[in-house]
């Protein structure tokens, strides 16, 4: 699972895979590297998650095409418990390489002479290849429910990652190392790295997703996406944290917000507060600062019509009772 990726998927699943609809349909681990299981981040956790969206942001969603009227499905998950227990045991790694200098556990790196420098870029991609697979299994799981309920087969647009560190080319600097965290890959028309593919002529596209309850954008990048590492940003972003969002937010507001805008909230009828539309920047606004910059154009525009998220429940009640108790009050809530 963790050094095939999309191959792994074909391999195991009988799945046909059109390799040029992925970004990276698979990233290369170096046979030797050994996966630190165990460990204050647990990595192993990620062998029972896959095909599993995870909490957060993470969604699936349906969309409408404003241009077209073309449904879209977007999932948008990664590597899970996998990748998040990878990170936790290289941080700690990190931290143990260099304690007087660190005061952010978030803030640890490794230099090419470090002895985990190889193995860390091995992670990643290990990180990466769970993640493609994860993505291409749910995939397969919703397009067999569009063949059972609507009698349509869904066809895959583009697989795409981010938050990843990669080796690539660019005009100025030549073979770098390219970090790109909250952001995703923008490769335009004419770019080396797509010569031969479906996109060698139109640029691959861009996933821009907003909130589940605003617009998402593919764009296509233009040749200015050059001055940003050939990088856009992965989605709308946030403008309040999620502690701020639980502090904050009304539920019953916010609830009284998604129904009047005829939005049916299902599971208990409540909204996720740290997931709430005013969480997020506006996506228009945010897509217009990105065709502003000359990094893409937009291709799509696309509305959210039904929008799946995990919530941990546990988390949940645990934020509901701190609120409670800075407001000195008490409720009942069945679930």
């Amino acid at each position: 699972m963790v050094r095939g990726g999309a191959e792994y998927y074909v391999e195991r699943y009988g799945a046909t895979f059109d390799r040029s609809r992925a970004e990276r349909h698979r990233i290369p681990v170096e046979d030797d590297w050994q996966i630190p299981w165990g460990g204050k981040g647990r990595p192993e956790r990620g062998l029972e998650q896959m095909g599993s969206l995870g909490g957060g942001n993470h969604f699936i969603e349906l969309q409408r095409s404003e241009q077209t009227g073309t449904l879209f499905v977007q999932v948008h998950t990664g590597s899970r418990g996998f990748g998040h227990g990878l990170a936790t045991n290289y941080f700690e790694l990190a931290r143990g390489e260099h304690p007087e200098l660190l005061k952010d556990i978030d803030l640890g790196y490794f230099t090419p002479e470090s002895r985990h420098y190889r193995d860390y870029l091995n992670a990643v991609a290990a990180g990466g290849n769970y993640a493609i697979l994860n993505r291409l299994v749910i995939f397969e799981q919703v397009s067999e429910t569009f063949r059972e309920v609507f009698g349509e087969e869904l066809e895959l647009v583009y697989e795409i990652s981010h938050n990843l560190v990669q080796r690539e080319w660019h005009p100025e600097f030549g073979d770098v190392w390219v970090h790109r965290k909250g952001a995703t890959r923008a490769f335009p028309a004419g770019h080396p790295f797509l010569k031969g593919t479906r996109w060698e002529e139109t640029g691959h596209p861009v996933l821009i997703p907003g909130s589940n309850k605003d617009w998402s954008y593919i764009l296509r990048p233009l040749a200015g996406a050059s001055r940003s590492g050939f990088s856009v940003n992965h989605g709308a972003g946030r403008r309040m944290s999620r502690g701020e969002a639980t502090r904050t937010l009304s539920q019953r507001e916010i609830d009284d917000e998604y129904r009047e805008a005829g939005i049916v909230v299902n599971a208990d009828g409540h909204v996720p507060l740290d997931e709430a539309a005013p969480c997020y920047k506006a996506s228009e606004e945010v897509v217009a600062a990105v065709v502003g910059a000359g990094l893409a154009e937009v291709e799509h525009r696309l509305w959210p019509l039904a929008s799946l998220k995990g919530v941990d429940e546990l988390k949940r009640r645990k934020a509901k009772r701190a609120k409670q108790t800075r407001q000195g009050g008490k409720t009942s809530e069945h679930y």
